[in-house]
């Protein structure tokens, strides 16, 4: 699955209070504006861009919502920001069982002001 980054301009213009041309570029550059994980259960940041456990920035989740490596116990889905497609792709661990459901909350955080951020928050069911 790919989450184009364009189909929420407006609401990202309205957040970090510049042009989507603006972000894209600075989220390539992941330094002031970064790709971050969030508790799914709280919404509270929990890794600032500091520990990607997927191709970064991204992660590994396991399907709670925390960040695990690939191949460890309990790795169940992913999520890849690729700012050479300006997308995110979404994917899980073929090996889940059909009926497994799990949670992500990721997204950009300005690292300026913290209060300026932009997340998906997904609920998935695996088919």
């Amino acid at each position: 699955m790919t989450l184009p980054v364009e189909d929420y301009k407006e609401n990202i213009e309205t957040v970090f209070d510049m042009s989507i041309e603006e972000f894209l570029a600075k989220a390539a550059d992941n330094t002031d504006i970064k790709f971050c994980l969030a508790d799914p259960s709280t919404g509270e940041w929990s890794d600032m861009g500091e520990n990607y456990t997927a191709n970064a920035p991204g992660y590994w989740m396991n399907t709670s919502g925390e960040a695990v490596s690939w191949g460890t116990d309990g790795y169940a889905a992913y999520i890849e920001y690729y700012s050479s497609d300006e997308a995110c792709g979404v994917g899980y661990n073929d090996g889940l069982a059909v009926g497994t459901t799990g949670k992500m909350n990721v997204g950009w955080v300005d690292m300026n002001d913290t209060s300026k951020y932009f997340r998906f928050v997904i609920n998935y069911t695996v088919e």
